[in-house]
């Protein structure tokens, strides 16, 4: 599982940004971000997106690092 891990982060990363930019081009009222939060503003929206699955991406690049030194 651990081998796998960095790549979850990935696809999951691929996700949530395909997700977020299929909304950003709908035009609606409110914006779900995560569970039960939203928002009205839709380039603050695609942001928080972009933000999370960088952080995403750089947590996998950073468990890929940890995996290939040991």
């Amino acid at each position: 599982m651990g081998k796998i891990l960095p790549y979850i982060y990935f696809i999951a990363a691929v996700a949530w940004l395909v997700d977020g930019f299929i909304l950003f081009f709908k035009d609606l009222e409110t914006y779900r971000i995560f569970l039960d939060y939203t928002m009205d503003n839709k380039y603050g929206f695609i942001a928080f997106k972009i933000f999370f699955a960088l952080l995403l991406v750089w947590a996998g690049v950073r468990r890929l690092r940890m995996q290939n030194e040991s």
